[in-house]
C-alpha cells in the first residue's frame, strides 16, 4: 500500500477518459490491449508512442498516427527486455550481467529499427517484424545444419524436413501488412 501510485504526491491524477488530453512528448500505453483506437487519436498530443502492453495500438490507429508524424515503438520491441531477462535467469547470470545484456540488446535492436525507419519510411513495426523474421530464418538454417535437416528444394526451400522423426515447416500467414513466418516442429508417426 505504501508503494502504491495513489500515494505519490508528485503529478496530477488523471481519469482514464482524460488520459490522452494532457500535453506530453512520450505516451507509454500500458494496462490493456487496443486502448489506442482511431477514435482516440485526435486527442493524443504526443510525438512518440511506446506500446507498453501487447497490441496497445489498433492497426487503424497506428496508420493515423503515422500520418500525423507520430512514431510508434511496437510492443514486441518495447517489451523484449522481459524475454532477455528470462534468458539471463535461465543461464544463471548475475543481475548485473542480465541488465547489461538487456541494455545492450534493446539498445542495438532499437537503434537498428530506428535507423531503418529513417532510411525507408516503413513503420517501426514492419521493420522490426522483418528483422525478427530474418533472425528466425537464420536460426532455423543454423539448426537445420546442426540437426542434419535436408532442404526440400522442390517448393523453393519453403519447407525443411528431417528424416523420419521431425518435419519442419514454415507457414506463411497474413498479419496486417506484413507476412509472419512460423516454424513448427512436428513429430512424424
Amino acid at each position: 500500500e505504501k508503494q502504491s501510485i495513489k500515494n505519490c504526491t508528485e503529478g496530477t491524477e488523471i481519469s482514464q477518459d482524460n488520459i490522452l488530453i494532457p500535453d506530453c512528448d512520450v505516451f507509454i500505453s500500458c494496462g490493456y490491449s487496443n486502448n489506442l483506437t482511431k477514435q482516440k487519436i485526435p486527442l493524443l498530443k504526443a510525438k512518440l508512442v511506446i506500446e507498453g502492453t501487447n497490441n496497445a495500438v489498433t492497426p487503424d490507429a497506428e496508420y493515423m498516427l503515422k500520418k500525423k508524424g507520430v512514431l510508434v515503438i511496437p510492443d514486441f520491441l518495447a517489451n523484449a527486455g522481459e524475454v532477455i531477462g528470462s534468458y539471463g535467469e535461465y543461464k544463471n547470470m548475475s543481475i548485473e550481467d542480465t541488465f547489461s545484456l538487456i541494455e545492450r540488446k534493446i539498445k542495438d535492436a532499437t537503434t537498428t529499427v530506428l535507423e531503418n525507419y529513417k532510411k525507408s519510411g516503413y513503420s517501426p513495426r514492419n521493420i522490426a517484424k522483418k528483422i525478427a523474421e530474418k533472425r528466425i530464418l537464420k536460426a532455423m538454417d543454423k539448426r537445420s545444419d546442426q540437426w542434419n535437416l535436408s532442404k526440400n528444394t522442390k517448393n523453393g526451400g519453403k519447407a525443411n524436413s528431417m528424416t523420419k522423426k521431425f518435419e519442419y515447416k514454415i507457414i506463411r500467414k497474413r498479419y496486417g501488412q506484413g507476412i509472419v513466418r512460423v516454424a513448427l516442429p512436428r513429430i512424424s508417426t
